[in-house]
């Protein structure tokens, strides 16, 4: 079976769950060829392309130009490998509807975007994906007084929940947290605005003596357009020594990276099911999130007694702070034992399977 998905190049959420549905056909007895397109602005990471030679997927990269040439590209590449099964990452609509036109085949589409972030763009992609595809995933929980499930069932169109997993087996720590004076916080995301890293920089300058009285630093991994506006605020506070900027980690790095941090934060705007917070779940490390819809679903679905969400305010951020320096050794004590509750739902084993059976039912 040919199986074909089609994502974006750069680091990011679609990747993470594109490779995670590869990674579990493991699990099934099916003979399968991967083929990956990647579409979008930014160049392919080494990362990506590392991980498919690593797979055996075959991978074509289409650079960003002109709207229609590129669809025509990518419409020509699907054409010429006649995939059984296409599944976009909100990727690629043109194409696919030229293909499904001329060539009566069917794709599916998988929308990773919260409904709190979606621009104007990202609703009029979701609905034409929504009328043309087979069907839609979600990979969070969909509210029954939400537009867009009153829009599906409306128009009758098949749509599935499947939540994000990871492969857990490779996220897994080693070592202890909070074992050295120094408290080392992390956030990993992409910088734009929809991310608020700025909120942890800002409570830091205006907590700065407690900040550095207590041993903490901050480091923040990922690239985007809102990052050199970051490093030229906390080089202007003076705070180089407490908040270092690691820039894109490849898996690897990323896992290493985990490994050196002791307490994760993530603050957004929204979130669906956050691929990075499963992460640091599966890595055992506390978790302090915003409190917005997506994060607490993932806390009511895991019951992860270690995620704690918080409002996007300096006051919340300032006493999750002082909250760890609390409570030291009861977090410490929660990392060694609280992975093993809530493991099997955050895996991706059965990522494939629960994609295969929603495109087959």
């Amino acid at each position: 079976m040919k199986f074909m998905q089609i994502l974006y190049p750069g680091l990011g959420g679609t990747s993470t769950v594109a490779f995670a549905i590869v990674n579990s056909q493991k699990k099934t007895s099916l003979k399968i060829k991967n083929y990956f397109i990647f579409y979008g602005n930014e160049k392919l990471t080494k990362n990506n392309s590392d991980i498919c030679d690593k797979n055996k997927i075959d991978f074509t990269f289409f650079l960003k130009r002109k709207f229609i040439s590129d669809n025509l590209k990518i419409y020509k590449k699907i054409k010429s490998l006649q995939p059984d099964i296409i599944l976009s990452h909100s990727n690629s609509l043109l194409a696919l509807i030229i293909y499904k036109i001329f060539e009566k085949k069917k794709f599916y589409c998988v929308d990773h975007t919260p409904n709190k972030s979606k621009t104007i763009k990202n609703w009029i992609n979701l609905f034409l994906f929504s009328i043309f595809s087979s069907g839609i995933v979600s990979v969070s929980k969909i509210n029954k007084n939400d537009l867009i499930y009153k829009f599906y069932k409306f128009f009758n169109i098949k749509y599935r929940v499947i939540r994000n997993g990871i492969n857990t087996d490779r996220f897994k720590r080693k070592k202890n947290i909070l074992s050295k004076k120094k408290i080392r916080l992390g956030m990993a995301a992409r910088f734009v605005n929809d991310k608020k890293q700025s909120l942890i920089i800002d409570t830091i300058f205006k907590n700065r003596n407690f900040f550095e009285k207590n041993n903490f630093l901050l480091t923040l991994a990922g690239s985007g357009y809102t990052q050199n506006i970051l490093k030229k605020k906390v080089h202007q506070y003076r705070f180089n020594h407490l908040i270092k900027f690691e820039g894109n980690l490849d898996e690897k790095q990323l896992i290493k990276w985990f490994e050196n941090i002791d307490i994760y934060f993530h603050l957004s705007i929204a979130e669906t099911t956050s691929t990075v917070i499963l992460q640091a779940l599966s890595m055992s490390n506390p978790i302090f999130a915003s409190k917005i819809e997506g994060n607490v679903q993932l806390k009511d679905f895991t019951r992860g007694k270690n995620l704690f969400l918080i409002n996007n305010d300096h006051l919340s951020i300032l006493k999750s702070f002082k909250y760890i320096i609390r409570n030291k050794s009861m977090l410490k004590k929660m990392s060694l034992n609280i992975r093993k509750d809530y493991v099997n739902k955050i895996n991706s084993n059965n990522l494939f399977k629960d994609y295969y059976k929603f495109i087959n039912f």
